[in-house]
């Protein structure tokens, strides 16, 4: 044989080696990275916190490895164990939660996450593989791992304390849909008068009131407002109450109107509704402002409702125009308020208003202090849970040292302007695959290659990105080994 002929098969047979060292050696050989932060926000006297980080478990089914990387986790004796999202291998898993693949693979993470073993706790936030189109999957999820006792921080937050000190540990949603699918809630402004607007979107898109931990229960009150919109024929609006979105779950009511139901009506997501009323008759005109009123109450035989719409330009009907009931397992007790938009043209809202039967005024919104084109205070758009960081730490006193758990490195951008301390990450894989002298191949974060991996200073942040522990798109690794990061926060003299 020729020289080249050689080269060749050297080549094809080192291609085979690499291959084979990728995909049967290092997907499995997990490593440890131990990281020590400090802070002169822990006391002389503060003992130490060891936190457990993982992510990127896309769990397909447990074998030896999972095992292993278990034993290895436990076996560090860790305070907290934190998971960083994509449980599940596959978002399209989620859209059929009545299928056997979903069920094999909501089982599997459960065995997984039950497993391991925290002095303090194991605490989560999901990915964006941990998300369907429309969440009920994603609430199945949430509440399996409620029940098991982990603490799924889906945009909210709890404290820990540890001897004297205190420890805010904050973590937000990450559902990855593009902007094509979901449209985004900003302020806009015609003849001097501002309103909330979204545009044309072709999923269901959502933006909800965020409320305080001690409100998250609202209970009893009546919401009213107005709406309007641009395109009759095949827009959609309407408007959500009682709403679990606070609590991490896709559950709630909602008085609104579509192309093929033209009239605004009650619609329950996640629930149901008992009623020969549902429909209030009032079939909106395109560009006129509507008003709406919806007075909800809970007693122990179940949740009434009760709604009425007109137009702005005409009084307001003497009686409710639709009444509903909902007395199923399923019905929902309380929640938060939001607005909700699908399909053509543009859906407007203003005047939003939350009034309890004890007479207190819980949201007073009329969107005429925010700049045009930003996104109101308080209100969090569903694809954007970012938004929900800065009234996370609002009650954060600057004496406690926080830590945000996000699935994508590029919530440090939002995390570092609200004076969080410690950002936790995954989603990268490290690049999984990476090459020398060029680094990780793929990345899909906006901060680019430089945060693919390891720990970064962003402003003032600190900012932790783990390799994760299993794989995407192909089941190799090469020159970026799954990871075990163990976090050793430990105090600092001032």
């Amino acid at each position: 044989m020729n020289r080249k002929v050689y080269i060749l098969l050297f080549l094809f047979l080192a291609s085979c080696l690499t291959f084979v060292y990728a995909y049967l050696y290092e997907t499995h050989h997990v490593e440890i990275e131990t990281v020590e932060l400090t802070s002169t926000k822990f006391s002389q006297s503060f003992s130490g916190l060891d936190i457990v980080h993982i992510s990127d478990l896309h769990l397909k089914k447990l074998s030896g490895y999972e095992a292993h990387v278990v034993r290895r986790i436990n076996a560090l004796q860790p305070d907290i164990i934190v998971i960083t999202g994509d449980f599940f291998h596959s978002a399209k898993i989620l859209e059929h939660p009545q299928k056997s693949e979903f069920k094999s693979a909501l089982k599997n993470i459960s065995i997984f996450v039950s497993s391991l073993r925290a002095k303090k706790g194991v605490y989560i936030v999901r990915g964006n593989n941990d998300f369907s189109n429309d969440k009920e999957a994603s609430n199945i999820f949430v509440e399996r791992m409620r029940a098991l006792g982990v603490n799924v921080l889906a945009n909210s937050k709890t404290v820990l304390r540890q001897g004297n000190e205190k420890i805010a540990f904050l973590g937000v949603d990450y559902p990855e849909f593009s902007k094509e699918e979901r449209a985004d809630f900003y302020v806009n402004e015609i003849g001097g008068e501002k309103f909330l607007q979204s545009n044309a979107s072709k999923k269901n898109s959502y933006s909800h009131f965020f409320a305080n931990k001690n409100e998250t229960f609202w209970q009893n009150y009546i919401y009213s407002g107005k709406m309007c919109l641009t395109n009759a024929k095949q827009g959609a609006i309407g408007i959500t109450f009682y709403s679990q979105f606070n609590n991490g779950l896709d559950k709630f009511y909602r008085l609104r109107r579509t192309a093929s139901r033209p009239s605004f009506h009650f619609s329950p997501h996640g629930t149901r509704l008992r009623s020969d009323h549902l429909d209030t008759g009032v079939i909106p005109e395109e560009n006129i402002w509507y008003y709406f009123k919806i007075q909800i109450a809970t007693n122990s035989a179940g949740v009434r409702m009760r709604a009425k719409v007109w137009q702005e330009s005409k009084p307001g009907p003497a009686e409710w125009q639709a009444t509903a009931f909902d007395d199923s397992p399923s019905r929902l007790q309380s929640g938060t308020v939001g607005v909700w938009s699908a399909k053509e043209g543009k859906h407007r809202f203003d005047d939003l208003t939350v009034v309890s039967t004890n007479n207190d005024t819980l949201l007073n919104e009329k969107f005429a202090t925010t700049q045009k084109g930003h996104d109101p205070a308080n209100w969090v758009d569903y694809n954007y849970s970012y938004e929900a960081i800065p009234v996370l730490m609002r009650d954060v006193p600057d004496s406690c040292y926080s830590i945000l758990l996000a699935h994508s490195p590029d919530y440090v951008k939002f995390a570092d302007p609200c004076h969080v301390d410690l950002v936790l990450s995954g989603h990268t894989h490290g690049g999984q695959i990476r090459l020398p002298f060029i680094g990780p191949l793929v990345v899909r974060i906006a901060l680019g290659r430089k945060y693919a991996q390891g720990l970064h200073r962003f402003g003032d942040t600190n900012l932790y990105v783990t390799r994760g522990i299993g794989t995407a798109l192909v089941p190799v690794r090469f020159l970026c080994p799954p990871e075990i990061t163990l976090i050793k926060l430990r105090s600092r003299k001032k």
